[in-house]
């Protein structure tokens, strides 16, 4: 399949996004509403009122995209294969209701917990959640690599987003060993390209490809490529020992506080 064709195959499955896509204008929406409602002081919202708004904005939208998901899996053909960068079939859709249940059992978390966060953390638990959305799906390991991206940067801002200093420099620190990760991880997901010729790693050429070369190759590819992962997801051997390490430390400590307290 060329180029072209691909372009007319991901337009022609475009409908098979609709969570994906709904996700998307929902974060830009939320965050227009953020900036014009609740961002200047002389609003008549007060903090403990915008940030009720955004919880139930944002309640709102996981359960739209969730009731989406639930009516995709009743409506399309759970095997179908788009060709091009994702893949809708039954595991898809399990992921990303267990993404969206997640995401729900958070809001409430946070509402029956008091937490006082600020306004961005809303947007960029939309964007999260997106980000997993497409990790669900992603048979492409360009698609994988933007999705575990997406998650990541959120997950960057999250201390940065906090007037604490400490808070800040772990922000900062976090982004600088993510993005060498990424760097990594890319650079296995290039060898892997130039050895195989193809990303998809639902195409039969690509599992053919990868046990011809030498196994020591293959071992730095994977290695490469999954150090990156590991990274992302805090697994062994990348984890940090000491919780309090840890950037979102002390956004899971919050109660009853605002944030950098």
């Amino acid at each position: 399949m060329d180029l072209i064709e691909k372009l007319y195959a991901l337009i022609n499955s475009l409908p098979l996004l609709a969570s994906e896509i709904f996700l998307m204008l929902s974060f830009v929406l939320i965050i227009v509403v953020e900036l014009i409602l609740f961002r200047k002081k002389e609003t008549n919202f007060g903090k403990i009122e915008s940030q009720n708004w955004l919880w139930g904005f944002s309640l709102a939208i996981v359960l739209f995209v969730g009731y989406i998901t639930v009516n995709q899996s009743s409506i399309i053909d759970l095997t179908k294969n788009t060709d091009t960068y994702f893949t809708i079939d039954a595991h898809s859709i399990f992921f990303k209701i267990i993404v969206i249940i997640s995401a729900i059992l958070l809001l409430f978390h946070l509402k029956i917990m008091k937490y006082s966060l600020p306004n961005e953390f809303y947007p960029l638990l939309i964007f999260q959640v997106l980000g997993l959305y497409l990790l669900a799906i992603s048979t492409n390991f360009l698609l994988i690599y933007i999705s575990i991206e997406i998650v990541s940067i959120a997950s960057y801002i999250y201390p940065a987003i906090s007037l604490n200093k400490k808070a800040a420099e772990a922000a900062i620190k976090y982004a600088l060993f993510g993005g060498i990760s990424s760097a990594v991880m890319l650079y296995g997901i290039s060898l892997m390209y130039g050895i195989t010729g193809t990303l998809d790693i639902s195409n039969p050429i690509f599992a053919q490809n990868l046990t011809q070369i030498e196994p020591i190759a293959l071992s730095l590819i994977v290695l490469l490529t999954f150090a990156g992962f590991l990274f992302k997801i805090s697994a062994f051997p990348f984890h940090l020992t000491r919780p309090h390490q840890l950037p979102l430390f002390r956004l899971c400590q919050l109660r009853r506080k605002p944030l950098g307290c």
